[in-house]
């Protein structure tokens, strides 16, 4: 090091090795997902002490910047999970993080976990981007795979609110 200043790539090393383990304890752990992302009912087995989302917890999310600032970064992080990039509120695949694609393309626990945040999306309002995410997702898996499970979620939580808030306008404030 030369002065305080770090080793050449050691930033990019040590922000690699944190990317990489939140990747690991995002695919490992199963109950942040519910404390991220509460919805209405709790039917989680792993995790039956997990928060329900409430009328006021919604007007709470909805009259914050702090708070919708805090659920945009955690949309982003798991886009970043399953190898989506969210703009404003639209997402698309990106291709060259292919092998994150399976958590959503085959049957497994991340199918819920997908079902959960489009849930909790269009329960609290931002409901363009509940439905970008269904569509994209949907539209990545193809004719005959598409989930029904994250269509329903759509569709049945699209009225718990008249608000229609967009992701795009809260991403980067307060950092």
């Amino acid at each position: 090091m030369i002065g305080s200043e770090p080793a050449f790539g050691a930033v990019e090393a040590r922000n690699r090795f944190y990317h990489e383990r939140l990747q690991f304890v995002l695919e490992k752990e199963h109950s942040y997902i519910q404390q991220l992302f509460p919805i209405w009912d709790n039917k989680s087995t792993l995790n039956p002490k997990a928060p329900l989302l409430t009328k006021k917890m919604v007007e709470s999310i909805q009259g914050d910047p702090a708070l919708l600032q805090k659920v945009t970064a955690n949309i982003d992080m798991m886009m970043d999970f399953w190898g989506l990039r969210r703009v404003g509120d639209t997402f698309e695949v990106v291709q060259v993080l292919g092998s994150r694609h399976r958590k959503w393309t085959q049957a497994d626990h991340n199918l819920r976990r997908v079902t959960r945040v489009i849930t909790f999306l269009a329960s609290v309002g931002f409901k363009t981007a509940a439905r970008n995410l269904e569509s994209t997702m949907n539209g990545y898996r193809g004719k005959g795979r598409a989930n029904t499970y994250w269509s329903d979620a759509l569709w049945q939580n699209m009225y718990h609110t008249d608000k229609d808030l967009f992701l795009g306008n809260y991403e980067g404030r307060g950092q």
